[in-house]
């Protein structure tokens, strides 16, 4: 019960990784590479989270950089 409700609850505030997200890389980490896996999957999960926001972000000032340029042409 504390793994599967009070992990993912921790995990959210100090790493701000979804709790959704928690659980499944959890279960695969621990599918894929057993007890190891489990431990590692949170920080890698974190990781991945952190550079998909940067891309995501970046790609949203591209498109707004092209949509100014699009407006200011006669």
């Amino acid at each position: 019960m504390e793994s599967s409700v009070l992990v993912p609850i921790v995990y959210r505030r100090t790493i701000s990784v979804n709790g959704l997200l928690t659980i499944v890389s959890v279960l695969l980490g621990a599918q894929l590479l057993g007890i190891l896996g489990a431990l590692v999957a949170i920080p890698v999960a974190g990781a991945i989270q952190i550079i998909a926001k940067h891309f995501w972000r970046a790609r949203e000032e591209r498109v707004g950089e092209v949509a100014t340029e699009r407006s200011t042409v006669p």
